[in-house]
């Protein structure tokens, strides 16, 4: 839809630099991750392709 929309002209590609942002992940010490928080703590520190690659 937005490669169709681009190449039609009724979207336009706007360059933006963003600012880098740091982020936390808090978790209870008490529970063991869900399958889901660990696959989301893989990816955002760019180990998902190893994890992915392990399986």
């Amino acid at each position: 839809v937005v490669a169709r929309s681009l190449a039609e002209g009724s979207l336009r590609a706007v360059p933006v630099e963003l600012p880098k942002r740091d982020f936390a992940m808090i978790t209870h010490r008490d529970r063991q991750a869900s399958l889901a928080q660990m696959a989301l703590k893989a990816h955002l520190t760019g180990k998902a392709d190893a994890l992915a690659s392990a399986e």
